[in-house]
């Protein structure tokens, strides 16, 4: 897998030559491709650490959108609640399906109480 001279982040990932077609915001919104999705939790699966994995999800947050089911998917990947809070977070803005978010996203998370608190920071 080729990586940036820049910023060593897999070139799927890298936000170093962002255009600005890709900053602007358009009127029809798509979710990222699946094939580049699977790429993306193939990468996020094989960090070792919730932190490692959080570094790769902000920067593919720069980049692409996601679908609610996407974004349910990639907070299961994550293996301490607070981690997991903080990817539904940090998703929510680039979701496509907002209306599918707190339905399909906030099931992932065990306690009844973290659910509130995601609800709670995203207003929902």
């Amino acid at each position: 897998m080729p990586f940036c001279p820049s910023c060593h982040e897999p070139v799927s990932l890298c936000i170093c030559k962002k255009t600005e077609d890709q900053s602007a915001s358009s009127a029809s919104v798509v979710a990222m491709a699946r094939d580049e999705y699977d790429g993306l939790k193939q990468q996020v699966t094989n960090q070792q650490n919730d932190s490692c994995r959080l570094r790769l999800l902000r920067n593919a947050a720069l980049r692409f959108t996601f679908t609610s089911e996407q974004v349910r998917e990639l907070v299961q990947l994550q293996h301490f609640s607070d981690a997991k809070k903080e990817v539904a977070a940090l998703l929510y803005p680039v979701t496509v399906d907002k209306g599918s978010f707190a339905a399909t996203v906030l099931p992932a998370f065990r306690f009844e109480e973290e659910r509130q608190q995601v609800r709670a920071q995203l207003q929902l």
